[in-house]
């Protein structure tokens, strides 16, 4: 797989996140969201794993 970083580096630099990330991370948010998590727990913990807010928040607003 990829790395968190490498990830956050073709996002930044205006490439498409992969397909297999975007549906993963766009489950994470789904699932955690329907359990009751906030939009700021997900974002914290996802941007503590290496996930660039700005990924994150894309897929917080959908």
């Amino acid at each position: 797989g990829h790395k968190p970083e490498d990830i956050n580096n073709v996002f930044e630099t205006g490439e498409a996140l992969p397909k297999g990330y975007e549906e993963q991370i766009r489950k994470y948010v789904t699932y955690y969201l329907d359990k009751g998590k906030s939009p700021a727990e997900i974002r914290k913990t996802l941007t503590k794993q290496g996930w660039s807010k700005k990924i994150v928040d894309r897929f917080l607003i959908e």
